[in-house]
């Protein structure tokens, strides 16, 4: 397909070309028998004329190189023959076509010192239009060599000066090397000049500025009045055979349809161009054999390609520093973009949590306010009533009175033991005590203990157990129990009238208890609120029915220790059905890393400890009552050592061998932990001594707190409030 493309150019499309190359050879020929005549006659004025003959020839052509070594020659025939007519005939001419000619090779200077000397030929003789023009291009070469004020400052004049002298080729011409300057880095602005240098008269010209605005027009990505103009130089330059316009025409074209995306008008434009070339270099080799100095010639060449290359090396080295710069900046760029986000993501972190701290310190206000009424009320009772027998010992309400006080003391244990269960399961210290039971037995105990409360408000409370609920499940029975009173206690609490159930059931491998009520029941968006500490406090219901807020979110936490799941479904205003599933284990399990143990035999533990020897270290008399009264019921025959401070703990240690420390924390002077510290201290001291089991009696069970205890030296703790089992239980695992 190319090689068609080519010989229908070369036998159609070119034949205007080849019949003007064709007339060039065969002047050349013509000329080159004259040249070879005057040379034998030694005839100097027709060598000079032929010469310049054939420099002038050589000049339209786009082989520039040859026309070079015409311009050396030339230059040798002339050297010394300045008063000879035939010189002053032809240097002026000759000096601005080589101003040209350096221009398009390359050699700036040089073509600016050729340029000069035509210029002062031209003022001397009177060609003001000459001598105009040929600013021009000594500013365009200005231009070039980035003298880019220079090259404004003598372009305006030149225009100037056209325009005073009314002549419209100078003045399109003036408007031509403005676009040659402004090309590059100006394209609106080189199209304006490029316009009004259309007007001329000079086909050639007229040809090589259309191609200019094709040139424009491309360069603002306007690929369609590009062409229009382009195809119209193209046009000029073939009808007149301007081998150097079709050439810049068609390489134009080739850019133009390749951005319009007609790759074969691409194609086919480029292979026009290369079969120009083609003759071109036929037509050059023509030339070359009437070069007179071939020496001459390669070193000129050699120059010119050396030129090139420095040149190339230059754009190459700007070329990279323009990417390393890009990319520098991108880079310092893409920094900053993520420095910002970053900015941005810390200050709305901050903002989040001072909301989070704002809401928390709301939380916390709200919730010391509730836990003060709910300590406060027992606490009034208690102090009330024990006022009461004081003032009269042998009162006939002293049995109701006793009661009343164990039931509101055992208020105000529930109420820190939630507190303290909350601590243990966020501490990660919660302890399950999993045994084999029966669920439907501790249900009822639940239902059973809370029938009175439920009949002083006018509910109904029932129990439904599926024929499938299973019998035996493995788990804490009396967490289970604490859950169940939680629940079913909300469920007493909020609800006015109707009945509350209790339904037990299976589901696949899950035991199910269901609490429902027809109470006030939770609007959707608090649905999952109320299983977090504290978010129901200070908001309504909450304020009316009071309460920590502690319960469910214990009860939640609790059941998923034991692998299990909690959800609730309600209607305000048509009750809440509060639904807990828990796995049915069989054999031995292992939840939260607690262990399945044996229920505790109070008097069998005690009888293991009989007879021990304890250092009791606490500062609060009354504890150390409490502590004494319940070592000495269960343990026979138990030694208790009683010490109200750190000091005069480690002075009994040092002088009595115990088998067990129970130290407290908080205390004046030594404090438990540093008392802890100087007993381990006087242990390694003395080789002689076993190490004595140190536990902690303190109502402190924060995990920061506890690691402290540990870190000193204690071996173990024992929360405030406890029960016997528990102390009895922990003890026990120090002794055998």
């Amino acid at each position: 397909m190319r090689e068609l493309i080519f010989v229908f150019f070369f036998s159609v499309g070119g034949t205007a070309f080849a019949n003007e190359t064709d007339f060039k050879m065969d002047s050349i020929q013509q000329l080159t028998e004259n040249l070879k005549k005057a040379r034998e006659n030694e005839d100097l004025e027709r060598q000079i004329e032929l010469t310049y003959a054939l420099f002038v020839l050589s000049s339209n052509s786009i082989f520039h190189n040859q026309t070079y070594v015409y311009s050396l020659e030339l230059e040798s025939l002339m050297d010394g023959q300045d008063s000879h007519p035939i010189f002053q005939k032809i240097k002026y001419p000759f000096f601005s076509k080589m101003g040209r000619l350096l221009n398009v090779l390359g050699e700036y200077e040089n073509s600016l010192i050729y340029y000069q000397k035509a210029i002062e030929i031209a003022d001397k003789n009177g060609l003001v239009e000459a001598s105009s023009r040929d600013r021009g291009a000594v500013a365009f070469n200005l231009y070039l060599l980035g003298k880019k004020k220079e090259a404004k400052i003598s372009l305006d004049h030149y225009l100037e000066e056209a325009m005073k002298l009314d002549n419209n080729e100078l003045i399109s011409d003036a408007h031509f090397r403005f676009y040659t300057i402004y090309i590059d880095t100006l394209p609106e602005l080189a199209l304006f000049h490029s316009r009004q240098s259309l007007n001329t008269s000079n086909l050639r010209e007229f040809s090589h500025r259309n191609i200019n605005m094709g040139t424009c027009f491309i360069n603002l990505k306007q690929p369609d009045s590009a062409l229009y103009y382009t195809e119209k130089g193209l046009h000029l330059a073939k009808e007149n055979g301007f081998q150097i316009q079709e050439s810049n025409a068609l390489i134009l074209l080739r850019n133009i349809y390749s951005e319009m995306g007609d790759y074969q008008k691409a194609l086919e434009s480029f292979e026009k161009y290369f079969a120009i070339q083609n003759i071109s270099r036929s037509f050059g080799s023509g030339m070359k054999l009437m070069a007179l100095d071939l020496d001459i010639l390669e070193e000129k060449l050699a120059l010119q390609e050396s030129l090139t290359e420095e040149k190339l090396t230059n754009q190459r080295l700007l070329l990279w520093i323009f990417v390393i710069f890009t990319m520098t900046l991108g880079i310092i760029l893409m920094l900053l973009y993520k420095k910002i986000i970053l900015i941005n993501q810390q200050k709305k972190r901050i903002e989040d949590e001072k909301i989070r701290a704002e809401q928390s310190e709301k939380y916390v206000e709200q919730f010391l306010i509730n836990l003060s009424h709910e300590i406060r009320t027992p606490m009034h009772a208690i102090s009330g009533m024990i006022n009461a027998l004081l003032r009269n010992p042998e009162s006939n309400f002293k049995g109701e009175y006793m009661k009343a006080m164990r039931i509101s003391s055992d208020n105000l244990l529930t109420l820190i033991n939630d507190i303290l269960d909350l601590a243990k399961i966020e501490s990660g210290k919660m302890e399950l005590n999993l045994e084999e039971f029966k669920p439907a037995l501790v249900a009822l105990g639940a239902v059973h203990s809370l029938k009175f409360k439920a009949s002083e408000k006018g509910l109904e409370l029932t129990t439904e157990i599926a024929e499938d609920f299973p019998e035996n499940i493995i788990a804490d029975p009396s967490r289970l129990s604490q859950i169940l009173i939680n629940l079913l206690g909300n469920a007493i609490k909020f609800t006015e009238h109707g009945k509350i159930r209790l339904i037990l059931s299976k589901v696949d491998e899950y035991a199910r208890f269901e609490v429902q009520d027809t109470g006030i029941g939770i609007p959707e968006d608090k649905q999952q609120l109320i299983f977090k500490s504290f978010e129901q406090l200070g908001k309504e219901p909450a304020i009316k029915y009071e309460g920590t807020g502690l319960g469910l979110s214990i009860s939640k936490k609790l059941i998923e220790l034991q692998e299990g799941k909690i959800r609730v479904e309600s209607e305000q205003g048509k009750g809440s059905r509060f639904i807990f599933e828990l796995p049915i284990h069989n054999g031995q399990v292992n939840l939260s890393g607690s262990k399945i143990k044996p229920k505790l035999d109070l008097e069998n533990l005690g009888q293991k400890l009989q007879g021990i020897r304890i250092l009791l270290v606490d500062d609060d008399e009354f504890n150390m009552m409490v502590v004494q009264d319940d070592l000495t019921f269960f343990i026979p025959d138990v030694s208790i050592q009683a010490a109200k401070s750190g000091e005069e703990a480690l002075q009994f240690f040092q002088k009595n061998d115990f088998d067990l420390v129970l130290m407290d924390i908080h205390m004046p002077g030594i404090g438990g932990i540093g008392a802890a510290k100087k007993i381990r201290d006087l242990e390694n001291l003395d080789k002689t001594r076993e190490r004595t089991p140190i536990i902690a009696l303190t109502a402190n069970i924060v995990k920061s707190e506890i690691l402290k205890f540990l870190d000193s030296g204690m071996d173990d703790y024992i929360p405030k409030p406890y029960k016997v089992e528990e102390i009895l239980r922990v003890i026990c695992q120090y002794f055998k």
